[in-house]
């Protein structure tokens, strides 16, 4: 975890993410104050590298794994970093839909470990919708006729276009 900067502890409404003084950060069930697991981090300069998000077989199924996510996510959108990617063990195959349901899309090819490399960028790009839309209402009448998206284009159609 050298170099990762976030301001501690973060806390949910279940857990509490703290320093546990040996590289990692410990996630402390607010309930009875106890350890339930741990998450390791890397800087990799323009991401937040999560290597282990761990969560103790006595404490899973509460949403404390859920809840950390969503806690380093956060704290990773407030600091210097574009992305934030983790990975899911080739063996874990319940990784996978966790990581996926925190928002992290897969990405092509092998990652970490054989497993599946995950990625959510942090950083909103601004798309420019008039680039999306033909300068000419013909053109829009055409490109538009048999799209799936047409309703979805409609509302920035403007009424004189025709279509």
């Amino acid at each position: 975890m050298a170099g990762v900067i976030l301001d501690l502890p973060l806390q949910g409404a279940r857990v509490r993410i703290e320093d546990a003084g040996d590289g990692s950060l410990r996630i402390v069930r607010l309930s009875d104050g106890l350890a339930a697991g741990h998450v390791r981090l890397e800087d990799r300069g323009r991401e937040l590298f999560v290597d282990a998000l761990c969560i103790d077989t006595a404490a899973r199924g509460y949403g404390l794994g859920s809840e950390t996510a969503r806690l380093v996510r956060e704290a990773a959108e407030r600091g210097p970093w574009d992305a934030l990617t983790a990975w899911a063990p080739p063996h874990l195959g319940l990784s996978v839909y966790f990581w996926c349901r925190m928002g992290l899309r897969p990405l092509h090819g092998e990652g970490p470990g054989g497993g599946i490399a995950f990625r959510r960028e942090l950083r909103a790009t601004h798309l420019d919708l008039r680039a999306l839309i033909p300068r000419h209402s013909s053109a829009l009448a055409l490109s538009t006729q048999h799209s799936p998206c047409y309703s979805t284009l409609s509302p920035l159609i403007p009424s004189s276009a025709g279509g």
